[in-house]
């Protein structure tokens, strides 16, 4: 059944005929409901009758003259709209509502605790790797330093007896071999310090590239 609202004009017509004491006692209940609505005043154009109704008060309405002159239906109906109730609000169970809270409450958490997990497993990883990468790096150094101390030995131990076959002093042989000794330590050194420096500037590189991409 469709429905429209009620203008000033429209309602003052329906009263009129609500009013009259000619109006059939089966009109006068439809239109009893509007007229108790303007009673209390509620909102007029809050108010919706149905199309039927109008029709037939408007009809009854030149039916008695009530009017100086015969107003047509179109006339009546002009300033109206469709009127459609607000949907009722359903009140939602205290119970269904509580749980639902506990629900949300106990997802809530259950994230919350993956998170940290997740935040833990990775710090732990990350400290992990941290000492993995500085026992290679003690490995490497002691390598090397192993590296430089037998190849000054061996130069020590080969140079004093290749110089031999050039001189027989002890002392000037073993001047000879601490002079090779410090040359090849120094150039180890030198290369060992060089390489080092070379795979710094290489990570600081890629921790750049990794920052800013």
């Amino acid at each position: 059944m469709v429905q429209l609202t009620v203008t000033p004009a429209l309602q003052l017509l329906l009263a009129q005929v609500h009013d009259d004491e000619r109006c059939p006692p089966g009109l006068r209940d439809r239109l009893q409901p509007l007229c108790a609505a303007t009673e209390t005043e509620d909102s007029i154009m809050a108010v919706g009758i149905p199309y039927e109704l109008i029709r037939d008060g408007v009809t009854r309405y030149n039916a008695l003259e009530l009017g100086s002159k015969p107003i047509t239906l179109l006339e009546a109906l002009k300033g109206t709209s469709a009127y459609f109730p607000a949907p009722a609000v359903k009140e939602r169970d205290p119970t269904f509502a509580a749980h639902l809270e506990k629900v949300k409450a106990e997802l809530a958490q259950r994230d919350y605790l993956r998170m940290v997990q997740n935040v833990a497993v990775n710090e732990r990883r990350r400290v992990g790797s941290t000492i993995a990468h500085d026992m290679r790096e003690v490995q490497q150094q002691l390598l090397v330093i192993f590296n430089i101390i037998f190849s000054i030995v061996a130069v020590f131990v080969t140079v004093y007896y290749a110089s031999y076959t050039m001189t027989s002093d002890v002392g000037l042989r073993a001047a000879l071999a601490l002079a090779a000794c410090f040359i090849v330590g120094g150039a180890e050194a030198w290369l060992y310090t060089s390489k080092v420096i070379q795979v710094e500037k290489a990570d600081s590189t890629k921790q750049r590239h990794e920052l800013f991409n």
